[in-house]
């Protein structure tokens, strides 16, 4: 199933302003603050709109990824600014999800 073009205009927009505002984040993240702008896709119908978006972003930004437990059933791999330690990430909450 491919995401729709309004889907991934949105994807690549946040994770534009995340990037420009140095954020340390999640895939899950990006899919849930699309989630929050009325799509109502799940992360999994997402999640390829959002690696490729980020595989084409990070290094315009000085951005790298680590594989980090972030409270999920399995790690997931933290964006950050190359110079920024992914060890001060914090995870969402995800007892409120």
């Amino acid at each position: 199933m491919s995401t729709s073009p309004v889907v991934c205009a949105k994807v690549d927009r946040v994770i534009k302003q995340w990037l420009l505002g140095g954020r340390m984040f999640t895939a899950f993240e990006v899919s849930l603050e699309i989630k929050s702008q009325g799509i109502r896709n799940r992360h999994r119908q997402m999640k390829a709109a959002v690696h490729n978006s980020l595989m084409s972003q990070l290094s315009q930004f000085q951005y790298t990824r680590t594989l980090m437990d972030v409270g999920a059933p399995n790690q997931a791999f933290v964006y950050h600014r190359a110079a920024d330690n992914p060890v001060t990430y914090v995870p969402l909450d995800r007892s409120t999800l």
